[in-house]
């Protein structure tokens, strides 16, 4: 064993010399056709020696800590190359080394976009890896840089067939086990309640109810959505789940504060699915957002400028937070808005989120989501959430009704400019497929509602289609 460890290290060595030899030969930042036909023997040399390393490593039960600084060191003086880096991640990751790889992956991404066959085999080695949500990440933004590619679409649909968390089986949540208490959250016209272990949120619960407005199933398929038509911002990760009644009330009744006990009234609403003569309350659990602010999509002076084909999209490289003093002027939470803002938005671009807008505008139309505008002044903004240069979207429990909604048709026409990746994957979407990922084992009602959507679908690209026809598909598709 310890042979083979040295044997590695020595490889691995042998690979920093050759990076320094190549450095010595030409400069490393320079692109690979300019480079000396002896720099890139050599770089090419010290990357069959890392991948060789690798194997060694493979056969090594402990990995020995000279071998991971020798590794570091070797990444480090290679990383203009990203041969080696590619042959870095796939090693390591063969070797069940999953941290290494997506080290590896970012230092080469780090300085630009990969090429198409690098990024494709950094996601084929994650799905060998059974690494299938960080594959689905590497592979989208490869193909937002690649949409030519057709090599990426069917490794994203691979990515989403291999994945346990896509559509996992019904989670039975045990009290004591998974949680030891369940409190109310309070705030809109649905019933949602926090889930608590050891006095921490583990994540929102919105169960089965009979108002109206809300469907936990529509939830989860909001979510699975996302990926499949290339989103762009970010949705809380939702799970179907289940605990008994018993187990239920007893978890609401730990808590005895005046607004737990006033809140309990709202359960009257719950609807309970029977099992084996059990009474069962079936819901949907999002993660938990612990820090976000609002973004006041109602003010629309700041972002429908920006999806107008008759501005000029070089205003768009302006930063983001150019709009904040609107944001400060017009909303009544203006200064706190400014400083949340401020803080999440960094250095993000005008572009950056206006395709973001773009794209959720797009999501709303296609999903019948009536409900991210609201009409009252004073809460603006609170449901479109906003963190870390992303939009948020925590609350989707109105998407997939049956009926339309003259609300996200109005919306849709304020966007003029899309993105290329989403239409592109819209248009891609496959019938009964898409039905099966979205409502697996999809009731009848549910299926009228499905189709609404794909009516919908039909409609958006009609729109956009309309608009390429009368202005090109370069000022149309103006973002990817």
């Amino acid at each position: 064993m310890r042979m083979s460890v040295a044997k590695t290290v020595w490889m691995l060595a042998m690979a920093a010399a050759l990076a320094s030899m190549s450095a010595c030969n030409g400069k490393p930042s320079q692109a690979a056709e300019e480079r000396t036909v002896e720099v890139v023997k050599a770089q090419e040399a010290a990357a069959d020696v890392v991948s060789v390393a690798y194997s060694e490593a493979s056969k090594v039960a402990v990995y020995d800590r000279a071998l991971a600084s020798v590794t570091q060191a070797a990444v480090a003086a290679l990383e203009p190359n990203e041969s080696v880096l590619a042959s870095v991640a796939r090693a390591a990751y063969a070797r069940g080394d999953t941290e290494t790889g997506l080290k590896a992956y970012a230092a080469a991404l780090a300085r630009g976009p990969l090429s198409a066959d690098h990024t494709l085999m950094h996601g084929e080695s994650l799905l060998a890896a059974k690494r299938p949500e960080e594959a689905r990440a590497v592979l989208i933004e490869g193909e937002a840089h690649y949409l030519s590619d057709l090599r990426f679409a069917p490794l994203i649909e691979r990515s989403l067939d291999e994945d346990p968390r896509f559509i996992p089986e019904v989670r039975t949540l045990k009290s004591d086990v998974d949680l030891d208490a369940i409190k109310y959250l309070g705030g809109g016209s649905t019933i949602v309640l926090r889930l608590l272990k050891d006095k921490q949120t583990i994540g929102a619960f919105k169960p089965k109810q009979n108002r109206q407005q809300s469907d936990f199933r529509s939830e989860i398929a909001a979510w699975r959505i996302c990926p499949m038509i290339r989103c762009g911002f970010e949705i809380p990760y939702n799970q179907h789940v289940r605990l008994t009644w018993r187990d239920f009330d007893g978890l609401y009744s730990r808590l005895t504060s005046e607004k737990q006990v006033a809140y309990r009234e709202n359960l009257e609403d719950l609807v309970f699915i029977k099992e084996d003569g059990v009474d069962w309350v079936h819901g949907t659990l999002k993660d938990w957002v612990p820090e976000f602010t609002q973004l006041p999509i109602e003010i629309g002076a700041f972002w429908r400028p920006w999806l107008a084909l008759e501005s000029e999209l070089t205003a768009l490289e302006a930063p983001a937070t150019d709009i904040l003093k609107i944001i400060r002027k017009l909303h009544p939470s203006g200064e706190r808005l400014e400083r949340e803002l401020t803080q999440h938005m960094g250095t993000m671009t005008k572009r950056d989120l206006a395709r973001q807008l773009s794209n959720m505008l797009a999501y709303d139309f296609l999903i019948n989501n009536w409900d991210r505008f609201s009409g009252v002044k004073e809460f603006w903004g609170v449901n479109c959430q906003f963190a870390n240069g992303h939009i948020v979207s925590i609350d989707n429990g109105a998407a997939f009704p049956k009926t339309t909604n003259e609300k996200v048709d109005k919306h849709l026409q304020d966007v003029q400019r899309f993105s290329r990746q989403l239409v592109k994957a819209v248009r891609e979407l496959d019938h009964d497929r898409t039905l099966a990922r979205l409502f697996p084992e999809a009731t009848d009602y549910e299926r009228e509602r499905y189709e609404t959507f794909w009516t919908q679908r039909t409609l958006f690209l009609a729109y956009v289609d309309g608009l390429i026809a009368a202005h090109g598909e370069s000022a149309v598709l103006a973002f990817d």
